[in-house]
């Protein structure tokens, strides 16, 4: 499986909102028996209507020779590979953010 970050956008609202939730929504489109394109939108803060800032991230997951029968499984496992960078992005972003407000 191969996941590959194909576009982002950041949004700042309020940077000096001090709460540190982190709220993830995605919506997915099937491109290929092999293809899926996912895209996420990452509210960091209160909630999803008061935020520090939004990341709103476009992956593009290959599945490769394994082609999607089970939406749950492909949903499953399309997240679990967009996490590990999603996580790294948001920690670095939210750092900047703190930064910029003093």
């Amino acid at each position: 499986m191969k996941t590959k970050l194909d576009a982002m956008s950041l949004q700042v609202m309020n940077p000096f909102l001090q709460e540190n939730e982190v709220y993830v929504n995605f919506e997915y489109e099937k491109l290929s028996e092999y293809e899926v394109k996912f895209f996420l939108f990452s509210y960091v803060g209160k909630n999803q209507y008061e935020y520090r800032f939004c990341l709103k991230m476009v992956y593009i997951v290959d599945f490769e020779n394994w082609k999607i029968d089970d939406e749950d499984t492909m949903i499953q496992e399309g997240i679990q590979s967009m996490i590990p960078s999603l996580t790294d992005f948001i920690i670095t972003i939210d750092t900047l953010v703190k930064e910029r407000r003093h």
